[in-house]
């Protein structure tokens, strides 16, 4: 770890007393002074007399924070870093001072790298970061927990957010639509319709490096994504009136057999839970530098399977090849081949899709990014609506100099989708899908090395089919790493 051991013990040695007056009247040397004694003997080469010195002070107080930060210092000194870890996790724990939290945290840190439990060194620094004294020794922290990121086997990332949404069950803007013909015109009932309500959402995604040379890096890859939601009031209540509008008619039959067949067909009142989704994928990822010189280029497969309400939905394969190439400096221009197959539970038809997309990278003279894609899709099935081509331009734009403390980024982008044949429709279909989202980070606000990100999705989707007529608004708040 790039962190000298001298300068653990200036530092966080020099953290671990809180100051204040001291007695030193009469021969007897004050806690204070005995701790300094210590001090002095871990700077002099005397890891074991400074450890003699901590266990003294921490058999008068066990839960002395700076003896304890004293004694991990000097087990660290003497190769014990399996008991500088007990004594450090210890000291933060009972610390109550902010300085203490940081000195305990760096020495816990540094104990696990010792150790070679990098993750484990990893979280450790975040919590050293939360408490950093300083600019400077915040950036250290992010210094040393990038160095452990290139060497860690393991690479694990988090996603969580909570976010409101004007359709949370991909429903119809629309009351009511032609459906199988042009003069057939229907009613939606409230489960077609757009639902508000909150989307709670989490995911982990983690690697493992298997193999690494020069020119090439294998990584074996998990991924679990998940997403529920909460019904607003006002959806809530509508769905329930409609039920109960539905259950009146039904009773309202003489006949009982049929009043029996009616009831059987009303939809029950649907829960949050009724739309949730989750996938799980397990994958390779291998990367290559096929000449020299060049940027390497990327090859990855994932199995996965995917559940809608709680339920098994599909399973699929997915293959990609990408590379990229470095203008100069200043501009960069990657590639993608993708192509996946989709097969569903219930036994309908596979689903191949095949895409191509490009994409141009310009960093500007004062480091804002620009982004320009375009990518090409292909979807076929016998399955109907799910045979179609479309084309997806994109654009982006990163502003690199944050405005009163926010750091803002837009995206935008627009698809052309063509559906051969609509069962719905009972012949050809078009959408039109617009889609922007913007998000704003806080650029001097952190908690333990993530910083708050709010997004802000908005989509609509104009399509010949009324039914097909979508909105989507959506304000989300993440967490996203600082380094």
């Amino acid at each position: 770890m790039s962190v000298r051991l001298s300068c653990l013990v200036a530092v966080c040695l020099s953290l671990a007393f809180p100051v204040a007056a001291q007695d030193t009247s009469g021969d007897a040397m004050t806690p204070r002074q005995f701790f300094d004694l210590g001090v002095t003997m871990l700077r002099e080469g005397q890891p074991q007399d400074a450890a003699n010195v901590a266990d003294a002070l921490l058999m008068r107080a066990p839960s002395d924070a700076s003896a304890l930060i004293l004694r991990a210092e000097a087990a660290i000194e003497l190769g014990d870093f399996t008991n500088a870890v007990t004594f450090a996790r210890t000291a933060y724990t009972v610390a109550a001072l902010k300085n203490q939290k940081f000195a305990a945290a760096r020495l816990a840190a540094l104990a696990q790298s010792q150790l070679q439990n990098d993750t484990r060194a990893q979280i450790w620094l975040r919590r050293a970061r939360q408490y950093a004294p300083d600019a400077l020794a915040a950036r250290t922290v992010a210094k040393d927990y990038q160095f452990l990121r290139r060497r860690n086997p393991w690479s694990t990332q988090l996603r969580f957010g909570i976010t409101p949404s004007s359709n949370i069950n991909n429903g119809s803007a629309n009351a009511t639509s032609p459906l199988f013909s042009p003069f057939l015109v229907f009613g939606l009932d409230r489960n077609a319709r757009s639902l508000s309500g909150f989307a709670f959402s989490g995911g982990v995604q983690t690697s493992y490096r298997l193999r690494e040379t020069q020119t090439a890096l294998t990584r074996a890859t998990f991924e679990i994504d998940a997403q529920t939601y909460a019904l607003s009031n006002t959806s809530r209540f509508e769905l329930r009136d409609e039920y109960d509008a539905s259950v009146a008619l039904c009773r309202a039959i003489s006949d009982v057999a049929l009043q029996e067949t009616c009831l059987a067909g009303v939809t029950p009142v649907s829960t949050g839970s009724d739309f949730s989704d989750a996938t799980l994928s397990f994958g390779i990822n291998h990367r290559q530098i096929l000449t020299e010189g060049a940027q390497p280029t990327d090859f990855d497969v994932k199995f996965g399977k995917s559940w809608y309400g709680s339920a098994a939905s599909t399973y699929f394969v997915d293959a990609s090849i990408s590379h990229a190439w470095q203008i100069d400096d200043k501009n960069r221009i990657s590639a993608m081949i993708r192509g996946q197959r989709r097969s569903s539970y219930a036994g309908s038809p596979d689903i191949d899709t095949t895409e191509m997309s490009a994409r141009w990278n310009r960093t500007r003279t004062n480091k804002d990014r620009f982004e320009l894609g375009i990518s090409l899709r292909e979807s076929r099935s016998d399955t109907p609506d799910a045979n179609y081509s479309s084309v997806i331009y994109s654009a982006g734009y990163d502003f690199s100099k944050p405005v009163y403390g926010l750091r803002f980024g837009i995206d935008a982008n627009f698809e052309q989708r063509d559906i051969d044949f609509s069962r719905f429709a009972g012949g050809p279909r078009e959408d039109r899908t617009l889609g922007l989202n913007m998000s704003v980070a806080w650029d001097g606000v952190e908690f333990y090395g993530l910083r708050p990100v709010l997004n802000i999705d908005l989509r609509r989707n104009e399509s010949t089919l009324d039914f097909f007529d979508r909105d989507y608004r959506s304000v989300g708040l993440n967490l996203k790493s600082s380094f």
